[in-house]
């Protein structure tokens, strides 16, 4: 997997004690946690390269040392987030580092309780075999059935597909899989945008990703979407996921 397969992160985690942060943006138990956490993630997608920029100083220490900790191939930045952070011109610069015709856009929250290592290579490999183009995996709970009783997906061993000209999502997803120039094509979309702020948002923060006017249908028909069948990725907002554990 590790050949066609790296992993990407451009995040910040903040405390409880944060003044203005609500309880959901303390994360830092759920990133150190062995069960659903960093140390889960990695027994799935441990032999894959990581370029991880975490964006923030708090907690910057204890959140460094975990990642050395838990993913042997790891290049790790600390370029703050702030007034002058670019998101979309930083992930591309932490794309340079990687040569994996893949790349999977890792928010903090993922979870991984439903697979493992074998599992996940082998979906790996099957997409990269049907030469997949990108693979949304939020919310698989809701996509999952829209593919599956969609007249223009296909069905494979661990997939749908459809077409670009058939997608059956409308936006960006920013927890993804994707090709890297697909992933490089969309950034760029951003960065030759101008205006103080990227259809009302912030040029720093990852949400620019999904507000960027959804081309692929018009402008990509062929591209192939992939949906995996089975929830093999989790957040801690899926109805599956209920008080700390799966219900």
């Amino acid at each position: 997997m590790k050949d066609k397969l790296s992993i990407v992160q451009n995040f910040i985690i903040g405390s409880s004690l944060d003044p203005g942060r609500a309880p959901q943006w303390a994360k830092l138990d759920h990133i150190q946690s062995k069960e659903f956490g960093l140390p889960a993630s990695a027994e799935v997608l441990g032999e894959c390269k990581w370029v991880v920029n975490y964006k923030t100083s708090a907690h910057v220490n204890t959140i460094k040392s975990l990642y050395e900790s838990c993913i042997p191939d790891l290049s790790f930045h600390n370029v703050l987030d702030g007034p002058d952070f670019h998101f979309a011109k930083h992930t591309l610069e932490l794309l340079k580092e990687i040569s994996t015709p893949y790349v999977f856009f890792l928010t903090e929250d993922r979870m991984f309780h439903l697979t493992n290592q074998n599992e996940f290579a082998t979906l790996i490999e099957e997409i990269s075999n049907l030469g997949v183009d990108w693979m949304p995996i939020g919310k698989l709970y809701k996509y999952i059935p829209k593919f599956k009783n969609s007249p223009t997906s296909v069905e494979h061993a661990n997939v749908y597909t459809c077409l670009g000209k058939n997608s059956i999502h409308n936006g960006m997803v920013l927890d993804s899989i994707f090709k890297k120039e697909f992933l490089v094509d969309a950034l760029k979309r951003i960065v030759n945008s101008s205006g103080e702020n990227y259809h009302g948002y912030p040029w720093n923060v990852p949400h620019t990703l999904e507000k960027i006017p959804f081309w692929v249908s018009s402008e990509l028909p062929e591209t192939i979407i992939a949906c995996p069948k089975t929830e093999l990725i989790i957040s801690d907002q899926d109805p599956i996921w209920k008080n700390g554990r799966l219900s």
